[in-house]
């Protein structure tokens, strides 16, 4: 396992990895487990993380290895497809996913994502309205939609 560990001016963030690729990313407020490492992650989480939350990178360009049920991958995948900028609610990615009328366990697969920011999850929002949760915390979700412009549009 690899590992990575990046201080930023909105906390700590982490990933972890194999020779498939990142396995886990670590948001603030999360408890991250510092253990044993082989090394540093053998991709540049931190520079294109540095990047990202700069406004500087729009995408991620890192292999990632995810292992979930069918239902879950079919999930983060559908959400690792919403354009940078935009949202979608927990409904419209139960569709995207092929499991229409699922929002609820779209809501609950989310809050399992391994893989926050490559699978933006903080992009899906409650239709009846606010911010919802993120593992991060909502200040964090709401950071990252406005640097993505997408709580500015109108």
């Amino acid at each position: 396992m690899f590992s990575c560990f990046v201080e930023t001016d909105l906390g700590l963030f982490g990933a972890e990895g194999d020779e498939l690729g990142v396995s886990r990313i670590y948001l603030p407020n999360e408890t991250l487990a510092k253990g044993p490492s082989e090394g540093p992650l053998p991709w540049d989480f931190e520079g294109q993380l540095r990047a990202y939350l700069a406004g500087e990178r729009k995408d991620w360009n890192l292999p990632f290895s995810m292992t979930g049920s069918p239902f879950q991958l079919a999930v983060w995948y559908a959400c690792k497809d919403i354009p940078y900028g935009s949202t979608c609610t927990y409904g419209e990615l139960a569709s995207l996913a092929g499991y229409p009328g699922a929002a609820q366990a779209v809501g609950r697969a989310m809050a399992s994502n391994p893989l926050p920011l490559i699978v933006p999850c903080h992009r899906v929002l409650p239709a009846s309205g606010g911010i919802g949760s993120y593992s991060g915390g909502s200040h964090l979700k709401q950071w990252l939609l406005h640097l993505e412009g997408a709580l500015d549009k109108g």
